[in-house]
């Protein structure tokens, strides 16, 4: 009877190590300090950028909005989407790409995360 006993409070101990650890991690990954792209600018964290001459850039190089402009001169601009998600994936940098791509990436790196809610360009195609 002792040796059950052990046993189940060993288990009862472990369960509740496992749930502390996922809870931690999940609390952990969603601290990046940016909700919405402008956040980019308040932060000396991340670089960020986006495919050089690609729709992305050129509407936020293009908007009504000083802001917008400002993230695309100050970004750090990658050469193709796999240099911008590879760019994610092994350094500190936020990636401003179409969500398409981005879901479709998501599929293959279970890592990665999209920031903020709601889309701030709408492209139609």
């Amino acid at each position: 009877k002792q040796w059950y006993q052990r046993r189940v409070r060993v288990m009862v101990v472990l369960a509740m190590y496992t749930a502390n650890l996922a809870a931690f991690l999940t609390v952990t990954k969603m601290t990046t300090g940016i909700s919405k792209i402008e956040d980019l600018l308040t932060q000396d964290r991340y670089k960020w950028g986006t495919v050089k001459d690609t729709h992305p850039e050129v509407a936020l190089a293009n908007s009504i909005r000083e802001d917008f402009k400002d993230i695309i001169r100050r970004q750090d601009a990658v050469l193709t989407t796999d240099e911008g998600f590879a760019r994610v994936l092994q350094q500190e940098y936020a990636f401003i790409y179409e969500s398409p791509i981005y879901e479709y990436m998501k599929r293959k790196f279970c890592s990665l995360e999209k920031v903020g809610v709601g889309e701030f360009l709408n492209f139609d195609y």
